[in-house]
């Protein structure tokens, strides 16, 4: 199969912030790529959010952090995915969504063509 999916319900930034994850991740040409995402991903990202200072974690704006990192991340783990499978890595991919959940608010990514929707109340809300 070539989708893989994340729950992560504490991220585990140290008790600084408790933020669960949850991704589904939407695999192309094979299953290397969404699989080495659902392995990597929360182990790098969770180093990633170690780069902040933990008065900054609480200081920041969450929005400003999970936008930094992200772009940061995504960069390196496109980069490691490609060292690591080069010959596969010219065939198979993965488009992703994920969110962030941190107290009542919902942070959410979404990486190529899709998208995350909230349904409240029978209606359709667009988180990506």
């Amino acid at each position: 199969m070539e989708d893989a999916y994340i729950i992560n319900h504490d991220i585990g930034l140290d008790g600084c912030l408790k933020a669960s994850f949850y991704s589904v991740i939407d695999g192309h040409g094979g299953d290397w790529c969404s699989e080495f995402l659902q392995n990597q991903f929360v182990v790098g990202l969770n180093k990633a959010f170690q780069t902040f200072d933990k008065r900054q974690l609480d200081k920041m704006h969450f929005s400003t952090i999970v936008e930094s990192v992200y772009k940061k991340y995504f960069q390196n783990l496109d980069k490691e995915y490609y060292e690591t499978y080069t010959e596969v890595a010219r065939s198979s991919g993965a488009v992703a969504v994920g969110c962030f959940i941190v107290g009542s608010s919902i942070y959410c990514i979404n990486l190529g063509d899709c998208r995350a929707v909230l349904c409240r109340n029978g209606k359709a809300i667009d988180l990506s």
